[in-house]
């Protein structure tokens, strides 16, 4: 059962996470989650089962379905967390720190392996600065985290970006982690740098990362550091944005083709050239609504409107589908996938973009969160 009606033209259907179950905020129930809930992503255990990972400001909840969910760890204000499937490490940004934990702590196939492992790795600490937001993807065959942390005055962003040691699960043996060997870093630092500007969120391309911030879309090479800002705001074309520009908060840089991206802000798009110039007639796409997050299903990107969400043709710019809701938010938004891995031009059939709105639980009268997933309308019949 679908929580909308579905249009034979929709491209995605909208399927709860649990279809008789609601994730409500107050509740002394153990498989019950309670606080704001804030992230989540899919992950398949060793011995192949499927779970759902929860993270809401309260802690971290698993399972395989809102019956079995269970609390784990002792986290407080988780706000992202991300699967590296290829290496079964588990990435949680909880209080400000950045925790690294091994699939098996998570959900055990193993009892000897889980004591091996059970101990995380903390890649951002207090001790140095709190972790604003994180990233994963892959360049140069390397699998890379990159992390933000704040400078002490607040003005500018500290970013590191680390590259995974840890072994991919084929090749990991209960030697590796053993206490013989003492304690291995699971991760090495890669790059580090910082940008002038504070920094919301930042995204990997091919070759280089685009960082979000108030002046656009900083391109940087992390290699030699250079950089450009997109768009160019000074072109005469841009007239008709120059009082938007403030407004206007960066949420990604989409590449539509070789030589053109998609810059997306939370009231429009930009259609634009590698150089940052506008190179159509009208490059210009007008939102229906006010973004506040966004994500990536290519071949389309999901802008989540507190009321709704609008789901648009990348190259054209074409709005194809629209989803309502009552404060609807973005948990998990595909982006790290779509932008890390080389993507077919078509749908892509394995990302579920996950999303939370607020409802009316019709036995009790309370407003309770209800996770949900979009799927590609072709998979809706075989689950």
């Amino acid at each position: 059962m679908s929580l909308l009606t579905p249009n034979h033209d929709d491209v995605f259907e909208v399927e709860p996470f649990c279809d008789d179950t609601a994730l409500v905020d107050n509740s002394a129930v153990q498989n019950v989650i309670t606080g704001k809930i804030t992230c989540s992503t899919r992950l398949r255990s060793l011995d192949g089962r499927n779970f759902i990972v929860i993270g809401c400001t309260d802690g971290l909840w698993v399972g395989q379905d809102s019956r079995s969910l269970r609390r784990v760890f002792h986290l407080k204000m988780v706000t992202q967390c991300a699967m590296l499937d290829e290496h079964g490490v588990f990435l949680v940004l909880a209080d400000k720190v950045l925790y690294a934990y091994h699939i098996q702590a998570l959900v055990p196939s193993s009892a000897e392996m889980t004591i091996a492992m059970e101990n995380p790795q903390r890649l951002g600490t207090r001790r140095a600065s709190d972790v604003e937001f994180f990233r994963v993807g892959k360049q140069h065959n390397k699998t890379l985290v990159t992390y933000c942390m704040q400078s002490k005055d607040g003005t500018d962003s500290i970013f590191r970006v680390v590259e995974a040691l840890i072994p991919r699960l084929s090749e990991q043996t209960l030697e590796y982690f053993g206490s013989q060997n003492g304690a291995r870093d699971w991760f090495r630092v890669f790059r580090s740098f910082f940008s002038v500007f504070h920094s919301h969120d930042l995204a990997f391309l091919e070759t280089k990362l685009v960082l979000m911030h108030k002046e656009g879309f900083e391109v940087l090479d992390p290699n030699d550091f250079r950089s450009f800002t997109l768009p160019r705001k000074e072109d005469s074309r841009y007239a008709s944005l120059a009082e938007r520009w403030s407004s206007a908060v960066p949420l990604l840089m989409v590449k539509c083709t070789n030589n053109e991206f998609l810059l997306c802000y939370s009231n429009f798009g930009i259609y634009v050239d590698q150089h940052g110039d506008p190179n159509r007639l009208t490059s210009i796409v007008e939102w229906k609504g006010t973004a506040k997050q966004i994500a990536l299903h290519r071949p389309y990107i999901l802008l989540f409107d507190p009321s709704f969400i609008e789901v648009r043709h990348i190259e054209t710019g074409r709005l194809v589908q629209t989803i309502p809701g009552d404060n609807i938010r973005c948990l998990w938004d595909g982006i790290n996938w779509n932008m890390s891995a080389n993507s077919p031009d078509g749908l892509d059939s394995e990302v579920r973009i996950h999303a939370v709105k607020s409802v009316v639980d019709p036995a009790s009268g309370a407003t309770v969160q209800r996770v949900f997933e979009l799927i590609p309308k072709g998979l809706f019949s075989s689950g």
